[in-house]
């Protein structure tokens, strides 16, 4: 569900359209796998505190057909996060896709069909 939240007044030469996304139930995001202390598939010699494969489903901007050229963020994926300490007192995160194989070589998931609801043709007046 989108809601159309004001206007971005931050840039300069445009004031771009927010919106507030969410799920029916209310939930941000769905995880599909979530595991602690496991080796990382981004450094196989770092172990993570937390691992985490989710459905990203994706941004207001691309629902509503904002232009989101080259952002491929805001489109619906698959995601990938890994948490793991730097130090003892920092803590990092990194997010990032995985390919098919990579979901299946690590995980064991395999992607039968992935679709989504294209963005709707909108005129703002």
């Amino acid at each position: 569900m989108c809601k159309f939240s004001g206007f971005d007044h931050s840039t300069w030469f445009t004031k771009p359209r927010t919106w507030d996304e969410h799920l029916k139930s209310g939930t941000k995001r769905i995880s599909i796998i979530s595991i602690e202390n496991v080796p990382s598939v981004l450094n196989p010699a770092r172990v993570n505190n937390r691992s985490e494969v989710w459905l990203d489903y994706g941004t207001g901007d691309y629902y509503m057909g904002e232009d989101i050229s080259g952002r491929t963020r805001d489109k619906p994926r698959i995601a990938y996060l890994e948490e793991y300490s730097e130090s003892s007192n920092v803590t990092r995160i990194e997010n990032t896709p995985l390919t098919e194989k990579q979901l299946k070589d690590y995980f064991g998931i395999k992607i039968i069909e992935f679709t989504f609801s294209k963005p709707i043709k909108n005129t703002y007046k």
